[in-house]
């Protein structure tokens, strides 16, 4: 969750837009049906175990972000742009890499330990870590993340936040 004024700030400091990468052969249905998180489209994480998504989560980051993952092969080359304003900030959510990564770089944003491999902690995902660590989508938690480029959000983004972009994050014509 995280408080309106919140992303207010953020959004007047950054602009309205967050992304998520996509198939470039999906962007027209995103446009037409808003974003749906993988794991209700049995969408697998081909990644390790470990990297497993959280349920019913959709990730959107900032474009360095996402085209960084892209390079990366994390993600397919499509860009569609949500415009954050119309998200509901109660089902915004920390992106769990990035709480992770906090962790590890000695500035933890929560006091427990995220799982180092898939047989860390009952079922040994970042996904359970965070589905399972009291205060982990707490506003101050959410707030570190969106300002840090990555968040995820909870349920479907509706299509009327949503928009094909192009490389440099503009809307596609």
């Amino acid at each position: 969750m995280l408080e309106w004024s919140e992303l207010d700030s953020y959004i007047k400091a950054n602009g309205h837009w967050l992304y998520h990468a996509t198939a470039e052969e999906s962007l027209a249905e995103i446009e037409e049906l808003g974003i749906q998180p993988g794991s209700d489209l049995d969408h697998p994480n081909e990644r390790d175990p470990l990297w497993r998504r959280r349920p019913g989560r959709i990730y959107l980051s900032t474009l360095e972000v996402c085209h960084g993952r892209q390079r990366d092969g994390q993600l397919p080359w499509g860009i569609a742009r949500v415009d954050l304003a119309q998200l509901d900030p109660d089902l915004i959510g920390p992106d769990e890499d990035l709480v992770q990564r906090a962790w590890h770089a000695g500035g933890p944003w929560i006091d427990a330990r995220p799982p180092l491999s898939e047989r860390a902690n009952a079922d040994g995902t970042l996904a359970d870590w965070a589905e399972t660590t009291p205060g982990f989508d707490g506003s101050d938690v959410t707030a570190k993340s969106l300002w840090s480029g990555s968040i995820s959000y909870e349920g479907a983004v509706p299509a009327a936040a949503v928009e094909a972009a192009d490389r440099r994050g503009y809307r596609r014509r």
